[in-house]
């Protein structure tokens, strides 16, 4: 017990303010852990979170098979010989003297706009789904941490589908049989 009359008032004073410390301290400790603790939780729940809205998104992709494309519908040399059988003979020949290059008749252009137009009707189906799926995912609010990646996605999906024609369309030098100059001259596109 604190005598005033007899005990130091100093004293008393300064233990006090020790044992106030000490337990502010203690305080400040305790609440530093649970913010550490409340953020790790966070931290986690987020990861969590993101972790199941990317297997939902691969879940709502998995079913699009990029790699089965649909059978060809048309084939890619038809517009080739439709020209050919309109063409007048004497272009037919002046296109097979230059192998296959004259101005009225530039087989590697009809071939590939034969196989552009191939390749635009096979992929079709995949693009469609991609775009139904990709907006399905944009339409529900359970996707909305990933929303940016999906409205990049479905910007993208258009120029996908045109490098993919495109890529389809063009003949590489290494399939060349002929002279490079005299065949494609790198790739030729349609």
């Amino acid at each position: 017990m604190y005598n005033s009359e007899t005990d130091d008032a100093d004293g008393l004073a300064n233990t006090l303010l020790q044992r106030i410390e000490a337990v502010r301290a203690t305080h400040v400790k305790r609440i530093e852990e649970t913010v550490r603790a409340v953020d790790g939780l966070a931290d986690e729940a987020y990861r969590v979170g993101v972790a199941q809205v990317h297997a939902a998104v691969y879940e709502q992709l998995r079913g699009i098979s990029a790699m089965a494309l649909a059978t060809s519908a048309v084939r890619p040399f038809e517009k080739l010989i439709s020209a050919i059988r309109n063409l007048h003979p004497r272009t037919v020949w002046a296109s097979v003297v230059r192998q296959g290059t004259w101005g009225n008749l530039d087989v590697y252009h009809y071939l590939g706009t034969g196989v552009a137009m191939d390749a635009q009707e096979r992929c079709r189906l995949q693009v469609l789904e991609l775009e139904a799926a990709l907006g399905r995912m944009l339409a529900d609010d359970a996707f909305a941490p990933v929303h940016g990646f999906l409205k990049e996605a479905v910007k993208s999906v258009g120029y996908w589908r045109d490098e993919f024609v495109q890529s389809a369309a063009r003949l590489p030098a290494a399939s060349c049989t002929t002279a490079p100059t005299r065949c494609c001259a790198g790739t030729r596109a349609a």
